[in-house]
């Protein structure tokens, strides 16, 4: 017996479902919205391989990425030995807040993403954050994602039919992305591994996910070209595509498996980290740690700011989940306030903690800082006291950065980024005028004043002073310099060697601390402007940030990377560790140090048993002392001529790059037009002894932007002609507001309680309005027209039970709903926020035949997560149906329910099978066990980490690891009429009549591919309580 749900939502989660609005991605009833809060004008230009995409005045953004790109490409090429099938269209937002708008993907782009690689059409998406040397790093990591893409599945009609599709673990794929684009490693992921190694928190590789696998894929690929070579990167996926096996492929190609390459880099690490316990310190041992991440359950409390009285210290925290700025003690690190809650509403969507600081006033009683706001970053003032937020200021900036409150109480300087430049700018409270202090390409961050106000500090990738300009484009070695505010003029500080930035002025103004990485650890250093010495001030083992100066010029605050997590401190005793004319200790990575042969190393006559290829050749190990990426003639030996490369292609032909330019020598400029490619082709036929040959097929086609998607599934029987199923499905989401249309026409059997079967025809339109106000928070509308034709077919059950043959209903359907969901999800489902929908529904009398309701319902959620281990769970829904043909609500049971049980009732009719509300969860209780025209539903459950790992040996070999318990109460009713509504019976035992409760627990498992729900149920009036109920069934929690 099918359980289906009404007909309009049969035809939204077919099409809704497949090719989504934004707005539905996530689930059919709730979900955060993908808001364009601008139309983009696409224009191209084309390099040899490229297809570059920008809008009003990107042509410089695009102009950079076509020179990074191909240069890009040649290494990129030469580390595969792989050229491009085809061109890769790249396209390139102006920042990370109109990135985030892209329709390229479905899925809502967080502040983490940095650009990503789409697979089926191989588009690129980047947007630009300010600085270049991102922007290059950025274009380069997924410029690998593309050429992989291409080199495993560029022919994907082949790879489908030839069954040749594998999938890459991730930690091969980032880290290949990570090591071709950072040049092996760099400092900041050496920081991590460092880290990781030394507190023994490295994941194996066969189980490594999320943002580790970038840093230790990156780093394991970095000691696998050291140690065995570049070209076994290559020669791993070459293998790999052949065998259709990662793990078969890695043991031909380097003799190793998973298991034994993670033991023997994870040995080689220690060997190299380890040692450095005793040249650094732990950041507890030179200051007081105020927060401690490890306990609250949060990953990051960082940009610590003094307040002017030095008695407090405003950071950012994630510890309550969402990120927040709070202000705490600086005795004792306890929270005093809690100013800024962020991520839960539209005006503050994100408060940009990883990249941007914030500044207090001089009276101590606002801060200032910047938020994205409704699509728009946006400079806030806040009272510290109150928590209100008293100006928003809004510039149109492409991104804002690091405000800094100025000494007379009046000025804002920060950095703001518009057409391709990152800039500091000055901001008059009084006369509320702006004023652009640097107008050049060069990236101009983390301003900090002098005391005095007529000066500033800033970091910037200009060049130095004497430094010719021989390129346009001067990027990534960022310094620190002077801005004089009178003279309006720019000079170098003498800060020394190493990447410099995050300045801080100190109060009495004759010392400036900041960020250096001169030793390969960003440490504290001090420039005096007195006797124009550099010195540091701390030796730390990973890595200190974002320092702040007391008042008095005798306390630095600042955020520490330790454990896996950040941290704020307090140094006291602002000393360098060494004497002044010392220099800090180079890490390991710093001295060009490579990984040192592992004892686990497999023999060469094992390796060689297993794959003459695998092995490296005798004279290739002194080629990986350093990170080397070599040219083709360099690393063109006979070995790598004769190694078999069924991926190799010869070099297509290729247009001069003149072709490409114009007279100027400017990129010829080209508009965007519309044009449909395919994004997914699938199909398949069979035969059946009833129906004659099957065939179905799935189209799905868009854009290049991804603004137009259609969507096309059909089903189709020769020896059933009248059975053709078809779904249509259009949508438009370039713009505010959304739409989508879409037809059907489908027809199935069906077999009723009393055995008589029938068949359904049902065909129908829909049109579909969505008009997100935020991300959190929308509207939508939709309209359909459906009609079913029903026809018994003359048996001998029909005949015992005859009822008329043929039936056929029409219904004119016109929802309205109320949307808004600010949840964050943990593993088995959501553990914090809220979501709440109201939808008004009518149906009009249009026909004779025609079913006519109105109805009014709604369900409001709520999570509470606390200890970060447990959560509390709250759900009330109600609703009522009345007019000609109410809706009826069906109650009972569990949503995915696996081999339900149900309640005879009439289902089959066309109102209840198609247009009546099936409402879950009611544990205890079977499908349909309680029907009516109004329902009401409570539900209530505590939610805790259960079993860690449990592993099975028999009958299957299977682990289920993080496995959460549940204890819950659940209580509701369905019922007609109001007057004859008793919720409980108080006569005698007290009891309840009309309300029907049930309590128990259970467990989820998350699989990864789904989450499986086990539960007990107790079904009670209060006065008696029922034999158990079991149930299994698949989704996450309400």
């Amino acid at each position: 017996m099918p359980r289906t749900r009404p007909i309009f939502f049969v035809l939204a989660a077919i099409l809704l479902l497949s090719a989504a609005l934004p707005a539905y991605a996530q689930d059919l009833e709730f979900g955060k919205n993908k808001v364009q809060y601008r139309s983009f004008d696409w224009h191209y230009i084309q390099t040899n391989n490229f297809d570059i995409y920008y809008y009003s005045n990107g042509y410089e953004l695009a102009k950079f990425a076509a020179q990074t790109l191909e240069q890009a490409y040649l290494v990129v090429s030469d580390q595969l030995r792989y050229q491009l099938r085809k061109r890769v269209p790249i396209i390139i937002y102006h920042s990370p807040n109109e990135f985030q708008q892209t329709n390229v993907v479905y899925d809502l782009i967080e502040e983490n993403v940095g650009g990503f690689t789409e697979a089926f059409k191989n588009r690129v998406v980047i947007p630009f954050n300010g600085s270049y040397e991102d922007f290059r790093h950025v274009l380069h990591h997924e410029l690998t994602h593309a050429l992989v893409f291409d080199m495993l599945y560029g022919n994907i009609f082949q790879s489908l039919i030839g069954q040749q599709v594998f999938e890459l673990p991730l930690w091969f794929s980032e880290g290949f992305a990570e090591y071709s684009s950072r040049h092996g490693m760099d400092y900041q992921g050496d920081m991590i591994l460092r880290d990781a190694s030394i507190n023994n928190y490295l994941v194996p590789l066969q189980f490594l996910g999320g943002y580790l696998a970038y840093k230790e894929g990156q780093s394991v690929l970095t000691y696998v070209a050291q140690r065995y070579g570049e070209e076994k990167i290559n020669e791993i996926l070459t293998r790999s595509r052949n065998k259709i096996s990662f793990s078969d492929g890695l043991k031909a190609a380097i003799g190793l498996s998973e298991e034994q390459l993670n033991e023997e880099w994870q040995i080689a690490l220690k060997k190299q980290y380890w040692p450095e316990l005793g040249k650094r310190k732990l950041p507890k041992e030179f200051a007081k740690q105020l927060t401690f991440h490890e306990k609250d359950g949060s990953f990051y409390n960082e940009k610590p700011v003094f307040s002017p009285q030095s008695d407090r210290l405003a950071i950012f925290s994630d510890r309550s989940d969402y990120t927040e700025i709070l202000v705490i003690s600086t005795i004792d690190g306890k929270v005093i306030d809690k100013v800024v809650k962020g991520e839960r509403s539209g005006d503050l969507e994100s408060l940009h903690s990883y990249v941007s600081g914030m500044s207090w006033s001089p009276d101590g009683k606002s801060l200032t800082f910047i938020s994205k706001s409704k699509g728009e970053d946006a400079l806030f003032l806040v009272k510290v006291e109150s928590g209100k937020i008293h100006k928003k200021l809004k510039f149109g900036f492409s991104a804002m950065y690091s405000p800094a409150w100025g000494p007379d109480g009046n000025q804002i300087v920060f950095s703001g980024v518009k057409d391709g430049k990152q800039d500091l700018y000055l901001y008059n409270l009084s006369t509320s005028q702006l004023k652009r202090l640097t107008d050049d390409v060069y990236s101009d961050t983390d301003p900090s004043w002098s005391p005095d106000g007529d000066r500033l500090v800033f970091a910037s990738d200009r060049l130095k002073a004497g430094e010719s300009d021989s390129g346009k484009f001067h990027y990534g070695h960022y310094d620190l310099y002077l801005f004089d505010l009178v003279k309006n003029q720019i000079e170098t500080l003498p800060a020394g060697e190493g990447i410099n930035h995050q300045p801080a002025w100190s109060p009495l103004g004759d010392k400036i601390a900041y960020i250096s990485n001169r030793n390969g650890i960003d440490n504290i250093y001090i420039f005096d402007l007195d006797s124009v010495q550099t010195y540091p001030v701390t030796n730390v083992l990973t890595g200190c940030f974002n320092p702040s100066w007391s008042k008095e010029g005798d306390q630095l605050a600042f955020s520490c990377f330790y454990k896996g997590g950040w941290d704020v401190y307090l140094m006291k005793e602002i000393f360098p560790p060494l004497a002044k004319s010392e220099e800090l200790g180079p890490t390991p990575f710093q001295k060009g140090e490579t990984y040192a042969v592992p004892v686990l190393a497999v023999p060469e006559s094992d390796t060689a048993a297993s794959d003459s290829l695998s092995q490296p050749a005798k004279n290739d190990k002194s080629d990986f002392t350093s990170y080397v990426f070599r040219s083709k003639e360099e690393s063109g030996s006979a070995k790598q001529d004769t190694l078999p490369d069924s991926l190799r292609t010869r070099p297509r032909s290729e247009k001069d790059t003149l072709t490409y330019l114009d007279q100027d020598g400017e990129f010829k400029r080209h508009r965007y037009g519309l044009k449909f490619t395919p994004d997914l082709v699938a199909g398949a036929f069979g035969y059946d002894p009833f129906f004659g040959f099957i065939g179905q097929s799935f189209l799905a086609f868009s854009d290049i932007m991804g603004d137009h998607n259609i969507l096309v599934a059909t089903d189709i029987y020769t020896g059933a002609l009248d059975q053709i199923n078809f779904q249509g499905y259009y949508s438009y989401t370039a713009k505010r507001t959304d739409y989508s249309t879409g037809i059907l026409h489908t027809k199935y059997y069906y077999i009723d309680d009393k055995d008589r079967l029938f068949s359904d025809r049902v065909y129908g339109g829909l049109v579909g309005i969505s008009r997100p106000f935020s991300k959190f928070m929308r509207l939508d509308l939709s309209a359909s027209h459906i009609g079913i034709d029903r026809e018994f077919e003359v048996d001998d059950e029909f005949l015992a039970n005859p009822v008329p043959v043929k039936d056929s209903r029409k219904i004119d359907y016109l929802d309205l709903s109320l949307v808004k969901d600010n949840i964050l999800w943990g593993l088995t489902g959501p553990i914090n926020g809220n979501r709440y929908k109201f939808t008004f529904e009518w149906a009009p009398q249009v026909a004779k035949s025609g079913i006519a309701f109105r109805s009014l319902w709604g369900d409001y959620r709520r999570y509470f997560h606390f200890l970060k281990r447990f959560n509390l769970a709250f759900r009330l829904a109600g609703g009522s149906s009345w007019g000609q043909e109410p809706r009826t609500f069906f109650l009972g049971g569990i949503s995915n329910w696996i081999s339900p049980d149900y309640i005879d009732t009439d289902i089959y009719s066309i109102e209840n099978l198609y247009f009546s509300g099936i409402i879950t969860p009611l544990r205890g209780y079977d499908y349909f066990e309680f029907s009516g025209r109004n329902f009401g539903l409570f539900n209530f459950e505590f939610r805790y980490p259960f079993i860690k790992q449990l592993a099975f040996d028999f009958p299957l070999s299977l682990t289920l690891s993080r496995v959460t318990g549940i204890m819950f109460f659940d209580a509701g009713a369905a019922w007609n009429e109001h007057d004859h509504f008793k919720g409980g019976d108080g006569a005698g035992k007290a009891r309840l009549q009309d309300i029907h409760s049930a309590f128990g627990f259970g467990a989820r498992a998350n699989l990864g591919f789904l989450i499986l729900r086990f539960d007990t149920a107790w079904a009670t009036d209060f006065a008696n309580v029922n034999k158990p109920r079991y149930y299994f069934s698949l989704g996450a929690d309400f």
